[in-house]
């Protein structure tokens, strides 16, 4: 892969860390937090861990703006700190649970009190915390209970992927002369749009209308429709695989009576 894309693509799938390490350093702002001395802990360390991927993230919009040699060292770099760190522990998590209702809510009630013990952000199904998703994917597979309730469920974890924002600075346009419909203005002026989003290399064009700005606004919603059906399509794909992985992976959770063995 180009080194440019190759950039562009990991400061997308590093915005959750990004956003993450900011909102910490938000909250380290305010001086009532280190009254609480096992959350401030827990902050401070949350930060030490993210902090050296938040930073190279940042560098990089700007040694792409200056073509900087220095590019391909800090996404080798950047690549490194993610498979040490294991970052996508930091991202938020969903959690499906599939079969018997009743077993279901046990491992529900299960799921809230590691929430409550780790500080994590519960939402309906979806968990976020440090250390969420790495440690609730470790429970993911079939769950059987036996007694009462009797039954089995399959717990499904994996990474909320959030839809890149889409923003008229990752878009090229070009114009172009329509042939189309629309009398002499055609030819006299370049009423075709082409408009490409460069991290994900889809072109749209538009020569609908005899306006160049009218085909202008109706390509960047065409194309900003594409360019999200593109980040839709790529994330359910990383789901299913990672929702087949954990399905092949058996029992992982006994129980009787209702308590874990």
């Amino acid at each position: 892969m180009d080194i440019k894309k190759e950039a562009e693509q990991l400061y997308l799938e590093t915005q959750a860390i990004g956003e993450e390490y900011n909102s910490i350093c938000k909250l380290l702002e305010y001086p009532e937090v280190y009254l609480d001395n096992k959350y401030s802990k827990y902050l401070l360390t949350s930060k030490a861990k993210i902090e050296s991927i938040a930073k190279l993230r940042e560098d990089i919009p700007t040694l792409l703006e200056l073509n900087d040699s220095s590019l391909e060292k800090t996404v080798k770099q950047l690549r490194k700190e993610l498979i040490v760190l294991g970052a996508d522990s930091i991202m938020t998590c969903v959690v499906e649970l599939i079969g018997n209702i009743d077993c279901v809510e046990i491992v529900k009630n299960n799921i809230k009190m590691l929430a409550k013990d780790n500080r994590w952000e519960e939402n309906k199904n979806e968990i976020k915390g440090f250390g969420a998703y790495a440690h609730l994917s470790s429970f993911a597979g079939k769950h059987v209970f036996k007694g009462t309730p009797n039954g089995e469920i399959l717990m499904f974890v994996y990474p909320k992927y959030d839809i890149p924002v889409f923003r008229l600075e990752d878009v090229e346009i070009n114009y172009f002369h329509s042939d189309g419909a629309g009398g002499q203005n055609v030819n006299k002026v370049e009423t075709g749009i082409r408009a490409k989003h460069i991290p994900t290399n889809i072109v749209v064009t538009c020569r609908d209308e005899r306006s160049q700005i009218m085909n202008k606004n109706r390509a960047l919603e065409r194309l900003e429709e594409q360019v999200n059906a593109f980040y839709l399509k790529e994330q359910k794909k990383k789901i299913d695989e990672i929702k087949r992985d954990q399905k092949n992976k058996g029992e992982v959770c006994k129980y009787l009576d209702g308590a874990k063995v």
